[in-house]
């Protein structure tokens, strides 16, 4: 049983199905996320990139049903220089068996006068399997963020693969996304994944500020199943996100990160 869940979560993080990977708040948000810049991940949007005004350096680790085998280990780090900002981020996938690292380079900005934020990724990863020759991805990401007004964000991403030597690598994945702001302490997102062949999986979530120190967020997706609780905590220029996600058929996955920011 134990093999049997390994090969069917690591065929679901292949189809977009493992929000996780993104950090804490997005995994907490259903994996809703491509309109999402200050708490959003550059290696979903890169878009969001360009919300950072100052150095920042976030670290995180999640593990997929309860194994050990698919622990996941990430950081990223941004720094604004002039009308820019530059991010790195960095993962490691996987157990002795399987091992999946990659590495991130991005780059955005925000146009002058305009509420409107651009970004552009490369990606490049090597996978391992014992007895197999590993294999390198090599992906480009591209992605805008539409601000109208403070109420309604439009994100929008497209991840296209450059060169890969693995078999059934979806070529293309677009993320369409909202972010609605009906009240100052209300949040509410949601996105329209499509992963090559995959079922289009739409991901939504809610996030409520009762104080300025906390968010509390939920989420729900489709293809797969899930729903997600999680909560974020700041204090000073330190946050905290922790999220839990219940897969349908696979159980319970968690997340957590910590984000610094100079």
């Amino acid at each position: 049983m134990r093999w049997i869940l390994l090969i069917v979560s690591l065929s679901a993080a292949g189809a977009g199905g493992q929000p996780l990977e993104y950090g804490a708040a997005t995994a907490a948000l259903g994996g809703a996320g491509a309109a999402l810049s200050e708490t959003g991940s550059m290696r979903l949007n890169p878009a969001a990139l360009a919300a950072t005004r100052t150095f920042f350096l976030m670290a995180g680790y999640s593990r997929s049903y309860g194994l050990s085998e698919l622990d996941h280990l990430f950081a990223e780090t941004g720094l604004p220089l002039g009308s820019a900002t530059y991010g790195l981020a960095i993962e490691s996938y996987g157990f002795e068996q399987f091992r999946q690292q990659t590495l991130h380079a991005a780059l955005a900005g925000m146009f002058e006068s305009t509420a409107l934020a651009a970004g552009v990724a490369g990606m490049v990863q090597h996978r391992s399997i014992p007895g197999i020759p590993a294999s390198i991805l090599i992906s480009g990401r591209a992605g805008f963020i539409a601000g109208f007004g403070d109420r309604l964000h439009i994100g929008v991403a497209v991840h296209r693969i450059v060169q890969s030597e693995r078999a059934g690598d979806a070529g293309r994945i677009v993320l369409i996304g909202a972010s609605v702001r009906p009240l100052r302490k209300l949040l509410f997102l949601i996105d329209a994944h499509k992963d090559g062949g995959f079922p289009v999986s739409i991901r939504s979530g809610l996030e409520f500020m009762p104080a300025r120190t906390l968010s509390v967020r939920s989420g729900l997706s489709t293809a797969p199943e899930t729903y997600s609780l999680g909560v974020g905590i700041a204090v000073g220029a330190v946050r905290v996100a922790l999220a839990g996600q219940r897969h349908s058929v696979l159980g319970w996955s968690r997340v957590v990160d910590l984000r610094i920011a100079g």
